[in-house]
């Protein structure tokens, strides 16, 4: 403890006998490159209180955004400045196709079952938000891999801070039931569409990277880290609209043809795939193999996903029996690895 104080006290005449910290801070604005500002970094943060090294890191940032720096370069000063508090950045993106009109298979109310789902991950996040190991610029969007399949009413169902506030957490709970209550609309208005036999476009979605699912990802800067949490609530049939109009399904009921996965252009990094309400349809042999075509849909779409970098395993996988709570602590355990 003497040695420490020492240390400090040391520490804090060195930067006296330099001007002090107003001395270091006009350094900092003299700085023209990283490796400068790096340099006042390293030979001061171990003699600043923590407090002061705080103020040091936030006007070092201040000059790197003014240096104009590439993506690159602002990742690797990350590297050596104090580490942000991460904050969650939650992407839904609902199958709005006729599995909720479905009567025919097992779950006869898909409706209700996505909107406890939506509302769940809502509650999630809002018990994130009281967590004090992570940050406070937390998002949740709701977005579709077709606009159209939801009537364009999905335009406000995005709430973001930006400003790091404590106190956003009221805000966020009193926004459910409006939050909720467009989902619900958006819902409603999914089952006046006639969509036909096909699903929701999951490859197209996945591959646009203007308006599909990279547009939903957030980026490290200098003030934020994120984690990118993506829920996909769908029946488990990856299908792709082609070039003429036709279909494609990738996940056939047969275990014994393997059909090549189609191939993304976008990059998934840091971010967890959660495949959530996968339905075990029978193709209508008798008597049909349990838990066989879920195991085909879990293994095609796991290895699509980590094909475009995405963090998922069997364990981030989930079929319309599932529990609602019982997920929801399993997914809340999943987010902490």
């Amino acid at each position: 403890m003497i040695i420490a104080t020492v240390i400090l006290l040391f520490g804090t005449y060195i930067i006296s006998a330099g001007g002090g910290f107003s001395g270091t801070i006009t350094e900092i604005k003299k700085a023209s490159n990283v490796e400068e500002l790096e340099m006042i970094w390293k030979k001061n943060e171990s003699v600043l209180s923590e407090q002061k090294r705080l103020e040091l890191s936030q006007q070092i940032k201040k000059q790197l955004i003014k240096l104009h720096l590439k993506h690159n370069d602002i990742l690797k000063a990350k590297k050596w400045l104090p580490k942000n508090k991460e904050a969650f950045n939650f992407v839904i993106v609902p199958d709005l196709s006729s599995r909720i009109n479905n009567t025919m298979d097992k779950n006869k109310r898909q409706f209700m079952r996505d909107t406890t789902i939506i509302s769940s991950i809502y509650d999630l996040l809002l018990k994130k938000m009281l967590d004090r190991n992570y940050g406070y610029n937390h998002r949740i969007v709701v977005t579709l891999t077709d606009e159209n399949q939801g009537c364009k009413t999905n335009k406000n169902l995005v709430i973001e801070f930006l400003d790091g506030k404590a106190s956003h957490f009221n805000e966020l709970k009193q926004r459910k039931k409006q939050f909720m209550a467009n989902i619900s609309e958006m819902y409603q208005c999914a089952q006046t569409i006639p969509i036909g036999s096909a699903g929701a476009d999951y490859v197209a979605y996945f591959d646009n990277q203007s308006s599909g699912l990279e547009a939903q990802l957030k980026t490290a800067d200098l003030y934020n880290d994120y984690k990118n949490i993506v829920f996909v609530i769908t029946d488990g049939y990856l299908e792709a609209t082609m070039p003429n109009g036709s279909y494609k399904n990738y996940t056939p009921l047969t275990q014994n043809s393997e059909i090549p996965l189609p191939e993304n252009n976008v990059l998934l990094e840091n971010t967890k795939l959660f495949l959530l309400e996968f339905n075990e349809q029978s193709d209508g042999k008798i008597p049909p193999t349990r838990n066989a075509y879920f195991k085909i849909l879990r293994s095609q779409w796991i290895t699509y996903a980590q094909n475009m970098g995405a963090l998922i395993s069997n364990k981030y996988v989930f079929d319309n029996q599932s529990n609602v709570k019982t997920m929801e602590h399993s997914i809340d355990y999943l987010l902490n690895e």
